[in-house]
């Protein structure tokens, strides 16, 4: 029985199947009142950046195009800090998912698609830039699809306050950082936003020839 099992008062889920395991923390599906919800665990590691999460989700609040937080625990539970997101359908479908599943098919992205994921992202940016938090890790694989294709913006464990200074050099293989911001030569700002929105563009802008909306839709 999962964890929690005993009181409808707060998420239920199996510990022994954990949906996707981060160098921060694990996911699993769970249940929360009666609708199924994303349980997020902090590894040893990982508690600092969950904290933050929850901090900037709050600050955010809610909007059509971001992941919604549900529940959080107090460091006194009995099962630990954790907290709950709503649950995207189908489960761990995002826009890098998306993009392989038309190459796989030797297939483009439609541009009416590609159009729409990107204008609800811009959208999801300005309700952030609004409460002046910067994302700072918005990627193919933090933008979930849901199964009536539209976007759901996730993972705020670096998002900020506009106005810090620090150094954050992300050595990965997809680097969507400017490398200004990460030296911490100017402070955070929601400037950077355009470049990171760019870079997803790119990514996902492989264009069906036979789309007569490519030229419209990128024109």
């Amino acid at each position: 029985m999962g964890c929690g099992s005993s009181s409808s008062a707060r998420p239920t889920w199996d510990p022994s199947a954990p949906l996707a395991s981060g160098s921060d923390k694990e996911v699993f599906i769970g249940s929360f009142k009666g609708e199924p919800v994303a349980v997020c665990v902090p590894k040893k590691q990982g508690q600092a950046r969950l904290h933050a999460e929850i901090r900037a989700l709050n600050s955010i609040g809610r909007h059509p195009h971001i992941v919604a937080l549900v529940y959080t625990s107090t460091l006194s539970s009995a099962h630990g800090f954790y907290f709950a997101l709503e649950a995207v359908e189908p489960v761990g479908y995002d826009l890098d998912r998306c993009i392989k599943q038309y190459l796989f098919a030797k297939q483009g992205v439609p541009s009416n698609l590609i159009r729409t994921l990107i204008k609800q992202l811009c959208s999801a940016l300005d309700h952030m830039h609004g409460k002046r938090i910067v994302h700072r890790d918005v990627k193919a694989e933090n933008v979930l699809v849901t199964k009536n294709y539209d976007a759901k913006l996730i993972d705020m464990g670096i998002a900020c306050q506009c106005g810090i200074r620090e150094e954050r050099w992300v050595w990965a293989s997809k680097t969507y950082f400017p490398p200004e911001l990460c030296q911490g030569l100017v402070p955070q700002d929601t400037k950077v936003s355009p470049l990171i929105v760019g870079k997803v563009i790119v990514e996902v802008s492989v264009i069906d020839p036979g789309d007569d909306c490519a030229i419209e839709a990128w024109g």
